[in-house]
């Protein structure tokens, strides 16, 4: 067990991390979707995580609908692993994105849809070349606050029998040595060197007022990889 602590703008956030799975019995050369029962533990963890990380004031906490456990296809653990075994420093963060199919409503379906990000994620890891300009560069970015991983699926929420419901990604990731810049960097590409990841703490970055919680971002795709998808209903008004 590890511990990843980073200041957010009121607490610090301690997140335990455990291994990827890597039962030989689920490692498969296609992923797929497990759903969790509500007594698992994986679930009360997840669960646990998720609403105690919620910090947005201003969004009311939303009902967690259900828990899907992430076996991604043998390439990319054996990918993943590798380089955690070579960095280290594994903690687990949220990610935020579109979903344009109904994964995780009913089933764990995968669609092939390349406009749907989550779906994609899942199939083949993230991708740099799909990875935006932020803050701190172009990088896959997560957080420690899945409030604010909510505001990158905003308005585009999917409607099934008449409710809406949004989709988060909880993930591994690898940090290595990181990096917390005192202020934004737009141009970046990788971190400095001697360094594997980008933490902007809002209680070190100077001069940005829109920067209320943490952003950790890695710049290399093995560094990352999910593990559990989170189907929640949202509240009204937001």
């Amino acid at each position: 067990m590890e511990e990843f602590i980073v200041q957010t703008d009121q607490v610090k956030s301690i997140l335990e991390v455990s291994n990827i799975s890597t039962d030989s019995n689920f490692i498969q050369q296609e992923p797929f979707l497990y759903k969790l029962h509500e007594e698992d533990r994986d679930y009360k963890y997840v669960s646990e995580l998720f609403l105690s990380s919620w910090k947005h004031l201003d969004k009311p906490v939303p009902t967690i609908v259900s828990i899907w456990k992430v076996y991604c296809a043998k390439e990319l653990i054996t990918r993943y692993e590798l380089y955690r075994k070579s960095v280290g420093n594994e903690c687990k963060l949220f990610h935020g994105t579109k979903t344009t199919c109904t994964v995780g409503f009913e089933n764990g379906g995968l669609c092939i849809e390349k406009s749907c990000s989550i779906c994609c994620i899942i199939r083949e890891g993230y991708k740099l070349d799909c990875a935006r300009y932020g803050l701190f560069g172009k990088g896959i970015y997560f957080s420690t606050t899945s409030s604010k991983c909510d505001n990158f699926n905003a308005n585009l929420l999917e409607k099934y029998n008449g409710v809406n419901y949004k989709v988060m990604l909880l993930n591994n990731v690898v940090l290595g040595r990181i990096y917390k810049p005192l202020e934004n960097g737009f141009s970046l590409t990788s971190p400095p060197p001697g360094y594997d990841s980008v933490c902007g703490d809002p209680n070190i970055v100077k001069n940005l007022k829109d920067l209320k919680h943490d952003e950790i971002i890695v710049y290399k795709e093995e560094a990352s990889i999910p593990q559990f998808l989170i189907v929640y209903q949202t509240k009204a008004n937001y």
